[in-house]
């Protein structure tokens, strides 16, 4: 089978390494692998898994709300889009693809030649118009719906209603680590992209105001703005003072992990499921998240890992206080997260899942295909 990979965005993301693990499980059953994305470091991580690839221009567009601009620019790429996807369906003798964000979705959809779409979908589209359109495009008959979350898929069926949606959550490989005893946990950290939606602002205030009770915790941020201007990374800085200590992008999560007492999730509640924590759970670390969104899917509050519900840094530092002051609390919970991990949230279990999915997609193009034969020739 040949299956051609659709992404938005040239930067590695989460999203961009779930396409980089679903790519990888293609390539394990033997599928030839071809690729249209925008030009940046994940073609060069592509590169060695597919025959060809073909850089898009995507963008750019403003993060936030969509502007005039924006707006007129998409509507100029939109047909370039499709129209070299098509060729790429055409000259590659595609079978199925599989497009890994709502940008490109359209342009994949009107370019395919009638050719079976698996569309994953990562987050929420919070703009109107971009949803809107996005939301007409997958409603083609190709169309197999992925979603990370149940969160996803609630939103995803508001705009394809009475399309079937399964849920395959992300899954990680795992750091050859076991959980630990904690005995005296003061290092806490957050991991990954710095964005509003992630909450960071809040963990920096929270940072400051419990080192005030305990001076002995390490505060710690680790990641880059990747999407977003550098405001938002300033406001954080600002808002820390000294209480936390930033670091940029790692690629190596489980060595940062190794280092970490308990990790931070502070998402809004629009992030739909953040793949750092089945990351911590396969690095045996505790987990303390803002209940919202998809998170809860994800952790059993008091099994699993903890959940606040409230959203303010006072909230925030009072629950970090509390969670380490009682280590034995944290080492069972990393053991049972641990555990989960190994039952749910394993590359190999999400691998198999991604692939079945696009093998059931191609198939059915296959057999209605074999069906208009056997009609045309009985006619």
């Amino acid at each position: 089978m040949r299956i051609l990979l659709v992404d938005q965005f040239g930067e590695p993301g989460g999203a961009q390494q779930v396409l980089m693990e679903a790519a990888a499980g293609f390539a394990a059953r033997g599928w030839e692998l071809h690729a249209a994305v925008p030009a940046g470091p994940l073609a060069d991580r592509l590169s060695p898994l597919c025959a060809s690839i073909t850089l898009l221009v995507c963008g750019p567009f403003t993060a936030a709300r969509k502007s005039l601009a924006d707006i007129a620019r998409f509507g100029m790429q939109l047909p370039r889009q499709a129209a070299a996807i098509s060729r790429i369906v055409e000259r590659e003798r595609i079978d199925a693809l599989y497009v890994n964000g709502p940008r490109l979705a359209p342009a994949a959809v009107w370019g395919t030649r009638g050719r079976p779409v698996i569309f994953h979908a990562h987050s929420l589209v919070t703009q109107p118009l971009a949803a809107g359109l996005a939301g007409y495009a997958l409603r083609a008959p190709a169309v197999t719906l992925l979603a990370s979350s149940h969160f996803v898929a609630r939103w995803l069926a508001t705009r394809v209603p009475n399309a079937p949606i399964r849920v395959i959550y992300n899954g990680v490989a795992g750091f050859g680590a076991r959980p630990r005893i904690r005995n005296k946990p003061t290092r806490i950290a957050v991991l990954g992209r710095i964005a509003p939606e992630k909450g960071q602002l809040t963990f920096a205030r929270a940072a400051r105001i419990a080192v005030q009770s305990n001076s002995e915790l390490r505060f710690q941020i680790c990641g880059t703005p990747m999407f977003a201007g550098e405001d938002y990374l300033e406001a954080v800085r600002a808002a820390a003072g000294s209480a936390v200590r930033f670091t940029g992008w790692t690629d190596d999560v489980g060595g940062f992990l190794k280092q970490v007492d308990l990790l931070v999730v502070p998402s809004e509640a629009v992030d739909a499921n953040p793949r750092v924590i089945p990351e911590a759970y396969a690095a045996g670390v505790p987990v303390l998240a803002l209940d919202g969104g998809g998170i809860p899917e994800l952790i059993e509050h008091g099994v699993t890992g903890l959940l606040l519900t409230q959203r303010t840094p006072e909230a925030l530092a009072a629950a970090i206080l509390e969670a380490v002051g009682d280590p034995q609390r944290l080492s069972a919970m990393a053991e049972r997260g641990y555990a989960r991990w190994q039952s749910r949230y394993t590359l190999t279990r999400f691998q198999s899942e991604v692939c079945d999915a696009a093998e059931g997609a191609a198939g059915a193009r296959r057999r209605e295909l074999v069906n208009k034969v056997r009609a045309s020739a009985s006619a």
